[in-house]
């Protein structure tokens, strides 16, 4: 696999979120484990009611990778999809949700596919 320039972020890792509380802290912990470490991550909260943007505050300020968050104003599930990737900055979005985990190989593998497969876009 090719290295990217530092600069360059190569994975955003898309989370949108409405009151996610109960599995959020889970899936938080599945991105910090992640083998590889190229990644940002973007936070869309569509104005959750519950302690959401408590985690993902704690989670931003307890790791050494970037993380936005963005307060969403609710317009439906796909506004905010949408939402998570008109601020993402990587070549590649991965999307995990407030209720499901990453395996801790998962960025890596999915980015050796796509780097060392061009007929792959």
């Amino acid at each position: 696999m090719s290295v990217p320039d530092v600069n360059t972020v190569l994975v955003s890792v898309c989370i949108p979120t409405y009151n996610g509380a109960e599995y959020l802290s889970e899936a938080l912990n599945s991105v910090k484990a992640q083998t590889f470490k190229e990644f940002e991550v973007i936070i869309s909260d569509d104005a959750s009611k519950d302690n959401t943007l408590e985690i993902v505050e704690d989670f931003k300020n307890s790791v050494d990778f970037p993380v936005t968050i963005f307060n969403h104003e609710p317009q439906g599930i796909g506004a905010n999809w949408n939402n998570c990737i008109r601020h993402a900055k990587g070549k590649y979005i991965k999307f995990l949700f407030q209720d499901d985990v990453l395996a801790p190989h998962c960025i890596e593998v999915m980015v050796n596919v796509l780097e060392n497969n061009s007929k792959l876009g």
